[in-house]
């Protein structure tokens, strides 16, 4: 998953080359799916309680902000580089 989610980062940064990603987007980028796509790795196809406890400890030992809204779940959200969680 992470293969795929740099791969999204350099097509977006060779698509948009009058705007370059700042190292702070990059970095945004990087934490948000890395948290998208560990959620996904551990609790993708399982309940939603486990996909829950999954998604709780996830926000709770992150370092950045992250939504917090229960009634739209990290695992539903794709990352962006230019516009973060959509």
């Amino acid at each position: 998953m992470m293969n795929f989610s740099v791969k999204q980062l350099l097509e977006c940064e060779f698509s948009h080359q009058d705007f370059p990603l700042t190292t702070e987007q990059i970095e945004s980028y990087i934490e948000k799916s890395m948290a998208v796509n560990l959620v996904w790795s551990m609790s993708g196809d399982g309940k939603w309680k486990s996909r829950k406890e999954i998604r709780d400890f996830v926000r709770r030992s992150s370092t950045f902000p992250m939504l917090l809204d229960d009634d739209h779940p990290i695992i539903d959200f794709e990352v962006t580089g230019h516009h973060g969680f959509i």
